[in-house]
């Protein structure tokens, strides 16, 4: 949460496309003058709410560490037993453009799990820009479900 403060308040636009986005998905809350409630947010389909949180991690490192449990490959490198592999957060691909990789050594699954991949890469990668999740359905700005 306190990430997520930091960068709306150094965004006050992010900020103020973020109250308008929840004025208008959860409406009855302001036309009863109320608070929305936890599950009104929840149920709500709040694109925008989740491009700022998937950006806010994109740019601070969260590192996950595993274990391989069997031999296996990632990338077409050989990971034995009992390896402890980190999968860092940021870097290449996060914050600076990406390692070139031939698509050839990802597994199936990852080609087909690959997202983002048309990502402009000349772009400032270490900006926060909530946007780049977002996935326009039509002409809107995808801000809200239906754009």
């Amino acid at each position: 949460m306190m990430w997520l403060t930091k960068y709306l308040t150094d965004h006050p636009l992010v900020q103020s496309n973020l109250r308008s986005v929840l004025y208008e998905s959860l409406s009855a809350a302001k036309n009863e003058s109320r608070l929305f409630t936890f599950d009104e947010i929840r149920h709500a389909k709040l694109p925008y709410l989740d491009a700022i949180i998937e950006e806010m991690l994109r740019i601070n490192a969260v590192p996950v560490t595993r274990e391989a449990l069997v031999d296996t490959t990632i990338l077409g490198c050989p990971i034995k037993k009992g390896t402890q592999v980190f999968f860092m957060s940021n870097g290449p691909g996060f914050l600076s453009p990406s390692f070139p990789i031939d698509e050839s050594r990802r597994s199936e699954a990852s080609r087909a799990s690959k997202i983002n991949a048309t990502w402009d890469e000349t772009q400032d990668l270490a900006a926060f820009v909530p946007e780049r999740w977002l996935v326009r359905k039509r002409e809107g700005d995808g801000l809200l479900a239906d754009d």
